[in-house]
């Protein structure tokens, strides 16, 4: 055989020679199956043995078949080397032996010349053995694969970047990761949270150098970012000696962190228990040694824990005589240790060696010969015992000596009935006396403060102004005194009663402070309502008394304040098991109480310094009436103050609700949703006004500058959500407000906005010039919650309609709020009312029928009941004020004899008593007298027009 030198497809040379011995010898002895193939005929030339042995038949039955019948059988047909041209270099293939079984080779195929014909070299070699290990292996694989897949733990294994290269099914079930996810690429750093990605990065490399960690604890992170804490073991993985990557599992410890913490929290509960349980605690072991004890054991005992604990036993605190009956005790407790605890009485000693009485309680601790005991030390009540014994010995004693005494307090009993009834003698009599001193005063002080309101209703300059609002300054202290030691003289005599009425109580309120707002003002005080109720405004309890409390409180923050603010807060707790309580507060930055005045600041006739009394005037009365007040509509009262800092006093009431309320009227614009800026530099101020217009539903922001509102508007105009509403406040002619108003309306952005400014103080002038600035409405404080948003419904109502109105006042909403309502009595023409005025007193006469007049009322005078009736029989009348004392016949009288008459008439006449009578009972006496309605003298507009508004008729 004689090959010639060619070259493989890969450009390699390979050798030839003539040496055919050589060739042959070498082609024989080669341990690599060799044929020798035509690439025409696919047909074998040559074998050499190994070739033979592999395909198990004798050379001349392998030369001059096909080679597809041995050596790529599913090829046949399309030869990779003749047919598709393909060269074949090292590719496995499959060797077909004579017993028809497959033994996979790997084949290398190279062109070559034999004896000057072309042929191919086809060698190959067994790698059956290399695959059954293969095999061998990828099995393996499969089974650790199956086997770290059936575990619970998360097993995983990395490269040596980092890169996790297999996570079984346990680890990407809980950490919420597909295969697809680990095909792409996850890195372990991934899959903890940041904080321990450093800490992770320095033990990769320290277990990748071989070192051996112990078990450490991270916070693993799921794909959707919920963590869980874990513990990880991890190795090297090794090949050929060099660490490849890193294998490890990791242990979700959840349940094992939780059950520590409950460890913990059982360990604290039980340290909790036994150092706070108030009683004397120790733990016993077998051997009678104190193990632990409580601080009431050291205090029981005298000594530290640290000479007990574990140095003494239980038997040192033993008395001789007690310790046979405690051991048998304990014996007991051994033998039946599920037992519940008894408790007995024992004597033991304490660390000075006294003897103390306690009642003692052992309980086992189960799974030990322990046992815990606690201690009661009961030697105070024994000895109490011991002298209860001998106080009744001696209250037998005492007993038979009170028996004679009783005898002399009968008598003494029968005489003090003797001066009971002197006394009630003297209480009527003094109640007498007050009741004509307050007729005899009020009639007077009717006249004063009467005229002294209709001269201040004329033309007066300055000095006369000044003058007459003097007097009536004076004339209304001194009523208010009166008035001050008659609530008093009733409350000493137990006959101060309460009137529970329906009633609006968000409007009491805000009209109190309206009556109080001037007195504020005048000495530059913001008077604030807070009224935090939500929409309960309708409630049942007394107005009066409320309205008389608040009254004192107010007056007195007013009082005693000379800078900064009183404010007024209403709220309401609902109560599961009884009606809502209301609580009032009235907070002031006044002078303060010293503390320790607060404890007396609610007795009477004190103040909390006897220079108040000098400086501010007042009799010490307000507050303890208040007092009496509160608690006679069930309620209580209290004060916290600092010196110096301010007061509040706080007063709670229960009151129901009322269920047959009206509902209130629908504002003409829906305010929610709508966003509006709060511009006020005083927090108490925005902090209020936001209150408020959450309530309505708006969206809103507050600011305390104009630079800084100017930004804010800006910056909702750019956004896309500007604010529609601004409620700017003025304080003075300093205040920026003013130039911020001009500043919005000269801004094309910010032109719509609708301005409202609230004033602290109302000048002259200055609704006008706001009217010019731009603001659609502006109200003076204090602003009540329905005046404010009906001034915001109002102007934004007429935003919507592009409508352009007057200013917006509280006037202009008053007169609004009245074109809805149907007319009342005041509406109707009252020139053709007549009415007639039965007083005595010449002056009263007078002031009566001027204030009447400015009614446009026909009036006559009587000057007793006598007169009443002469008039009655003269002319029809229909509406008598009627005075109750008066010569000759009284109110009283003269009503009887007017309802007597009518009982045949069958007409009715409105008879009002108008009288000085202001003690308790005479309005019930004057109703039973026949009478429609009453007041009390000294006489106001205010209750003339109610009375009008009542019992005038509309028409003859």
């Amino acid at each position: 055989m004689r090959i010639e030198a060619r070259r493989t497809p890969d450009g390699e040379q390979i050798p030839a020679t003539g040496n055919e011995e050589y060739l042959r010898a070498l082609f024989d002895a080669v341990q690599t199956g060799i044929l020798v193939i035509d690439p025409g005929t696919h047909r074998i030339l040559d074998v050499n043995p190994a070739a033979a042995r592999m395909i198990g038949l004798p050379r001349d039955r392998i030369v001059g078949s096909v080679c597809h019948r041995f050596v790529c059988p599913a090829e046949e047909g399309a030869c990779p080397v003749t047919d598709l041209g393909q060269a074949v270099h090292r590719s496995e293939r499959v060797l077909r032996n004579a017993d028809g079984r497959d033994i996979p080779v790997v084949k290398t195929v190279v062109p070559a010349s034999m004896n000057g014909r072309r042929c191919l070299i086809e060698s190959f070699v067994d790698i059956s053995e290399q695959k059954r290990v293969q095999r061998a292996i990828e099995d393996s694989e499969r089974r650790t694969r199956e086997l770290a897949d059936s575990l619970p733990q998360i097993v995983f294994e990395t490269d040596v970047a980092g890169r996790i290269t297999f996570g079984n099914r346990r680890g990407l079930e809980v950490l919420q990761y597909t295969p697809e996810d680990l095909a792409r690429g996850i890195n372990a750093l991934d899959i903890f949270i940041p904080e321990d990605r450093d800490r992770i990065q320095r033990n990769i490399i320290r277990i990748l150098k071989g070192e051996i960690l112990p078990d450490v604890e991270y916070t693993a992170r799921r794909k959707d970012g919920r963590t869980f804490p874990v513990m990880i073991n991890a190795s090297p993985i090794l090949r050929g000696g060099k660490a490849a990557g890193i294998r490890g599992i990791v242990v979700d410890i959840t349940d094992i962190k939780r059950t520590e913490t409950a460890l913990r929290e059982s360990e604290a509960m039980y340290r909790a228990l036994f150092e706070g349980s108030g009683t004397a605690m120790l733990i016993v072991e077998d051997d009678t040694t104190i193990r632990l004890v409580n601080a009431e054991f050291e205090k029981f005992t005298g000594l530290p824990r640290r000479e007990i604990e574990g140095r003494r036993s239980w038997i040192e605190f033993t008395p001789p005589d007690e310790l046979l009956r405690l051991k048998e005790y304990h014996d007991r407790r051994r033998e039946n240790p599920d037992a519940a605890p008894h408790r007995y009485e024992l004597k033991v000693r304490d660390g000075e060696g006294r003897i103390r009485h306690v009642l003692l309680s052992v309980a086992m601790i189960p799974g030990t010969g322990h046992s815990i005991a606690s201690m009661l030390d009961i030697t105070e009540r024994k000895q109490a015992e011991e002298g209860l014994k001998k106080a009744k010995e001696e209250a037998e004693r005492v007993n038979r000596e009170l028996e004679a005494i009783n005898r002399q307090l009968e008598e003494s009993i029968e005489r003090a009935g003797i001066m009971a009834q002197a006394a009630e003698a003297a209480n009527r009599a003094k109640s007498e006396f007050l009741a004509n001193m307050s007729h005899e005063i009020r009639t007077p002080m009717n006249g004063i403060i009467g005229f002294s309101t209709l001269l201040l209703e004329t033309d007066l300059d300055g000095e006369q102004r000044e003058y007459a609002e003097a007097v009536k300054l004076s004339a209304e202290n001194l009523l208010s005194l009166i008035n001050d030691i008659l609530d008093f003289s009733k409350i000493e005599a137990g006959k101060l009663t309460v009137e529970p009425i329906p009633f609006d109580l968000r409007t009491t309120v805000e009209k109190l402070a309206d009556l109080l707002a001037v007195r504020a003002d005048e000495k530059g005080l913001s008077l604030i309502v807070r009224y935090l109720c939500g929409p309960v405004r309708r409630v049942i309890g007394d107005p009066g008394r409320i309205r008389q409390v608040l009254t004192n409180l107010v007056s007195n923050a007013v009082k005693f304040t000379e800078k900064g603010h009183v404010i007024i807060r209403v709220g309401c707790e609902t109560k599961p098991d009884g009606p809502p309580v209301f609580h009032f507060s009235v907070e002031d930055t006044g002078i303060g109480i010293p503390e320790e005045k607060l404890e007396y600041i609610f007795e009477k006739f004190t103040q909390a310094d006897a220079s108040t009394t000098r400086r501010y005037g007042g009799t010490g009365l307000g507050l303890a009436i208040s007092k009496q007040l509160v608690e006679c509509m069930g309620g209580s009262i209290g004060v916290t103050s600092r010196e110096g800092k301010g007061s509040t006093f706080r007063f709670s009431l229960p009151m129901a609700i009322d269920e047959e309320a009206v509902s209130p009227v629908v504002e003409e614009a829906d305010l929610s949703g709508v966003r509006l800026l709060i511009v006020d530099d005083r927090e108490i101020n925005r902090r209020t006004l936001e209150e408020q217009v959450a309530g309505w539903g708006m969206r809103y922001a507050s600011c305390r500058s104009s630079d800084e509102a100017y930004r804010i508007l800006l910056e909702g105009h750019e956004a896309g959500d500007p604010f529609r509403m601004a409620v700017i406040a003025y304080h003075d002619e300093h205040s920026a407000s003013e130039e911020l108003g001009r500043k919005i309306k000269q801004d094309e952005r910010l032109r719509p906005t609708v301005l409202i400014m609230i004033a602290s103080i109302g000048k002259r002038g200055d609704a006008r010039r706001m009217q010019d600035v731009g603001f659609a409405a502006y109200l003076v404080k204090p602003v009540h919650q329905s005046i404010l948003m009906d001034a915001l419904a109002t102007a934004w109502s007429a935003a919507l309609k592009g409508q352009t109105l007057p200013l917006i006042t509280r006037h202009s909403l008053a007169e609004a709020r009245a074109e809805k309502k149907a007319p009342g009595p005041a509406a109707v023409a009252a020139a053709r009312v007549r009415v007639l005025v039965a007083e005595d007193n010449p002056v009263n006469q007078k002031l009566a029928v001027r204030m009447l007049e400015k009614f446009d009322l026909s009036v006559d005078v009587a000057a007793n009941g006598r007169e009443v009736l002469e008039r009655l029989g003269q002319a029809a009348y229909d509406l008598v004020f009627m005075d109750c004392h008066m010569p000759e016949m009284d109110g009283y009288e003269a009503t009887a004899s007017i309802r007597q008459a009518e009982r045949e008439s069958g007409r009715h006449l409105s008879i009002v008593a108008m009288t000085a009578n202001a003690m308790q009972g005479d309005r019930e006496k004057c109703l039973a007298a026949g009478m429609d309605d009453y007041i009390t003298k000294p006489i106001r507009r205010e209750a003339i027009e109610e009375m009008l508004r009542k019992w005038a008729p509309a028409q003859r």
